[in-house]
């Protein structure tokens, strides 16, 4: 016997795998829906339950037993991480977290491409102006000038991604953005991710960043408020209760 965690956050059933079948088949769950049967410890998304179900189930000869009338899941404390962020509040974290690496990272790089870099580069090219500009110099400015404008991209990039994946794989489970709101990530089924698994949630931000804004926008929309990164990584943004 199968019980669900509906929307509501509230077990209903439990259901029969036949009955879960035609609930699969009209949409009233999915295979991302938490379940518990007995032997659980945890809540457990309904993809793997009938796994596992399907691996015990008896051979036809062998009579059945009888089935309880009530499931032990439906008096298990409702798992708390199914309070799913909604879209405004990740916007607020999202642009705290720009303001916490951004800011002070681009502060920092222009300091040190001052420091190193400055006007011994320039003064070359500045001096060559009153005279037929030397290809040398021209060429060493324009190489410094890219040198530069990569070194920013390339390390804002990394700086993003150990910043998101270490402290989102963390104790608290989020970056200081999120802790600031009051929300954090987990899995589907509210453990803590791995530096591994926060990695590939970040990149996946990549294709979000591709759909001008809509998998960003789809947070509004979806049952459990997930992202199209959130999707690809298997993760959610909950509230941190």
């Amino acid at each position: 016997m199968i019980t669900i965690l509906n929307l509501a956050n509230e077990p209903t059933g439990p259901f029969t795998r036949a009955q879960i079948a035609e609930k699969l088949q009209t949409g009233e769950v999915s295979l991302e829906s938490l379940a518990f049967v007995e032997g659980l410890s945890q809540w457990t998304p309904l993809r793997e339950v009938l796994a596992r179900v399907d691996a015990a189930a008896a051979p036809l000869s062998v009579p059945a037993a009888p089935t309880p009338s009530y499931s032990y899941a439906a008096t298990m404390q409702p798992p708390l991480h199914l309070v799913y962020a909604g879209f405004w509040i990740r916007v607020a974290a999202h642009l705290l977290d720009n303001l916490f690496v951004s800011v002070p990272f681009v502060l920092i790089w222009m300091m040190v491409v001052m420091m190193f870099v400055g006007a011994s580069v320039f003064a070359p090219f500045i001096e060559s102006q009153n005279a037929k500009p030397d290809p040398a110099v021209v060429a060493s400015l324009v190489i410094t000038v890219l040198f530069c404008y990569v070194s920013l991209i390339v390390g804002r990039l990394i700086l993003t991604w150990l910043y998101h994946a270490m402290l989102e794989s963390g104790p608290h489970q989020a970056t200081w953005g999120k802790r600031i709101v009051g929300v954090k990530v987990t899995s589907v089924t509210g453990q803590r991710i791995s530096f591994g698994h926060a990695t590939g949630r970040y990149f996946s931000t990549f294709l979000t960043g591709m759909t001008m804004g809509i998998g960003y926008l789809i947070v509004a929309f979806t049952d459990k408020k997930q992202a199209l990164h959130d999707m690809v990584a298997n993760t959610l943004v909950v509230q941190n209760r």
